[in-house]
């Protein structure tokens, strides 16, 4: 098995038992004989999610590091500025709508900020990338 189709295998494999585990939990939550005010329904729906993120996790953190470490020196060098500009702009961004939220009364939700750091991370690997052609 090349290299690419097993970093591919242990994304897929991963991400198949973390959707598993979502799907697990909420049959849980909704076929649990359990009232729906008791506190004890959500907990144990949510029970499968900590094991699986775990995993879902260190699988890709491992896979990502071997990837990183397959790359030239020259494909690190754009990776590393296209993740140094979306951890900046990411940080200036959260702290700039935390700051908003603080002094208004406009409610912001943070599950958009990998969203942003995903189109941060574009930005900055497009630049590298023409800055190194």
């Amino acid at each position: 098995m090349s290299i690419r189709k097993r970093y591919f295998h242990q994304y897929l494999v991963s991400w198949a038992l973390f959707l598993v585990a979502c799907i697990l939990s909420l049959l849980l939550a909704i076929f649990l004989p359990l009232s729906p005010n008791n506190s004890w329904r959500y907990t144990l729906a949510a029970l499968p999610m900590f094991p699986a993120a775990l995993w879902v996790g260190i699988t890709l953190a491992r896979a990502t590091a071997l990837t990183l470490n397959d790359m030239d020196e020259l494909q690190r060098h754009i990776q590393l500025e296209a993740f140094s500009f979306s951890l900046a702009g990411t940080a200036t961004l959260s702290f700039a709508l935390g700051w908003v939220q603080w002094w208004s009364e406009f409610e912001i939700n943070y599950a958009f900020v990998p969203l942003i750091a995903g189109a941060f991370w574009a930005v900055g690997f497009i630049r590298a990338r023409r800055k190194y052609q």
